[in-house]
């Protein structure tokens, strides 16, 4: 929230985790083994940030071409929790952007690894 006289908050991705919630995930994760990967699906990821306005309109959040559905915003607009039903490809951008305000994007990469029990990026 900001102040009276202030503009609103910049849109900003800080940091992201994951989490297997159709099961957990592999002690050693193969990227490219698919048949290991489809029993951990949807994987739920949390965005970390600001200005993640809850309004008519919705951001449209992508890990690469992988469209995150499901999703909420919390009521302090600083973080995003949502579903991917499909393992995004290793390295890709992460990204939140409304029409109206511009597209915010994850300086860190995506990476599968982050479900191998890895601390979150701060």
């Amino acid at each position: 929230m900001t102040e009276q006289g202030q503009g609103p908050e910049q849109l900003e991705v800080h940091a992201y985790t994951l989490e297997a919630v159709g099961g957990a995930a592999p002690a050693a994760l193969a990227v490219e083994d698919a048949a290991t990967m489809a029993p951990m699906l949807p994987l739920r990821i949390v965005l970390r940030g600001s200005g993640f306005r809850i309004g008519a309109l919705d951001p449209v959040i992508r890990v690469g071409d992988v469209v995150v559905r499901r999703f909420e915003i919390s009521s302090d607009q600083r973080t995003i929790v949502g579903y991917v039903d499909e393992v995004p490809p290793e390295g890709a951008e992460i990204s939140v952007e409304y029409p109206s305000r511009g597209r915010a994007v994850l300086p860190e990469p995506f990476t599968i690894s982050k479900l191998g029990g890895a601390p979150p990026v701060a």
